[in-house]
């Protein structure tokens, strides 16, 4: 799974978790309800700073899976709560 798509799956798991629509997200972060649907549908690609939002939103940290060499690296969970 690419960064793309874990970014995409976490999102989804977190709209569905919170019970939040797309549009409450866009509000959340900043943006329009199109731009959360462009980035879900995978028509665009959220820089580290969208990312960080979208995740801030959700109160938690971004932790992805990077792929190097065909070999999956070792990582924490796909998402995790802050630390205080």
């Amino acid at each position: 799974m690419n960064l793309d798509e874990q970014f995409r799956q976490i999102v989804e798991e977190q709209l569905q978790a919170k019970g939040w629509s797309r549009s409450e997200l866009a509000r959340q972060v900043g943006c329009g309800p199109q731009m959360v649907t462009d980035y879900l549908n995978g028509r665009s690609r959220p820089g580290p700073g969208v990312v960080e939002r979208f995740f801030a939103a959700f109160g938690i940290e971004p932790v992805l899976t990077f792929k190097k060499s065909g070999k999956q690296s070792q990582t924490a969970n796909a998402c995790r709560k802050p630390t205080e």
